[in-house]
């Protein structure tokens, strides 16, 4: 199994204590070490800090569930991006609408006017 090298941290990033490896199924399967920063690791429970199985476990259960957050924000944010074009194309419908029966108010007045006049009302 070969080894990936760790990305390397911006300098603005936390002191990294620790590196785990994750990997889903086995040891065997896809490699990526992970640098855990100093503020991160702090927040995991001391025991599943202390063994490397709970600890790699749940690490990847909390880096699939921010994963997952991502991708619902980037839908949500899609979502809403449709959402607007549709009430400003909506929007603009209406106004034709309400232009258009203007319009043909203005036309069937001066219709009837017209017919009046003819008619020696």
């Amino acid at each position: 199994m070969s080894k990936v090298p760790s990305l390397p941290l911006k300098a603005q990033s936390p002191t990294v204590v620790h590196q785990v490896s994750l990997f889903e199924d086995s040891p065997d399967a896809s490699f990526h070490p992970l640098p855990v920063p100093l503020n991160l690791l702090a927040s995991i429970p001391v025991s599943i800090q202390q063994d490397q199985a709970r600890l790699n476990d749940y690490l990847l259960h909390g880096l699939k569930l921010g994963l997952g957050a991502l991708a619902q924000a980037a839908v949500s944010l899609d979502t809403t991006e449709y959402v607007a074009t549709i009430q400003r194309e909506f929007a603009a419908i209406q106004q034709s609408w309400g232009q258009l029966q203007a319009e043909s108010r203005q036309e069937l007045e001066e219709l009837i006017e017209l017919l009046q006049i003819l008619a020696g009302w």
